[in-house]
Formats: structure tokens, sequence, C-alpha cells
């Protein structure tokens, strides 16, 4: 059996809270593995959990609102900076760059593509 004769309705529970903005994916992991996840009165006992929606779900014993829809921004990293959101080293990182060019309302941002640091290279966030 193939992925496309069963297909999965949904994603797994870590997915969505990530991109709710709640944790990373392996922080959700954990979180669940602590019990502090839960759908209604139920505590989620496994990230392998696959969900439609966050209706129900709460965490530390918060609802977990929807996640804003994804935005694009076109951004030219310049070099020498990090594409992190901190470096334990100090050096500066995106972040520090974009707070000034986003506009205020920009919500989270999470850069994807290749981004060396000392390229300069246009990405999206």
């Amino acid at each position: 059996m193939t992925a496309s004769d069963n297909p999965r309705n949904g994603d797994r529970i870590a997915k969505i809270l990530a991109r709710a903005g709640i944790a990373s994916r392996r922080e959700v992991e954990r979180m669940i593995a602590d019990g502090r996840v839960k759908i209604g009165d139920e505590v989620v006992t496994t990230p392998n959990t696959v969900l439609t929606s966050l209706k129900g779900v709460s965490v530390d014993g918060k609802a977990v609102k929807a996640p804003d829809p994804a935005r694009l921004f076109l951004f030219h990293k310049p070099a020498g900076l990090i594409t992190a959101e901190r470096d334990p080293a100090g050096r500066p990182t995106i972040y520090t760059a974009l707070r000034n060019a986003l506009p205020a309302n920009a919500g989270r941002v999470m850069p994807i593509g290749r981004l060396d640091f000392n390229q300069p290279r246009a990405c999206c966030c």
C-alpha cells in the first residue's frame, strides 16, 4: 500500500501546533511527553495524533487559537547575518534587520530557503 492508496486527512499535532506558534515541532513533542497537551479533557499521549483543526486543543490549560494565514515577505539578506532567531556567539541575526524592515503586524516570521552566513541572498520570510 502506498501513501496515495491511504491518504491522511489532516496533519500531525506537532506540525499544527508549531504553525500556530506554540513551539517548534520537537518542543511540542516534549510537551506531549510531559502531558501538557490536551484535546478536550483527554491528554494527548503521542505526537502521531492527526488533526484537521485545533478545535478543542489546549496547552497548559490554555486554548490554542488557529494560526494566522501564511504571508510571504521577500528579504535581501546582507552578508554577515546569521539565519537564526538567536546566536549563542552574539552575532547579529536576520531578525535584527527584519525588525525595522517588516510591517508592525507581520506576526511570526520564519525564514525559508538556504541562507549562508557570508552570502547575501534574497529569501522569503
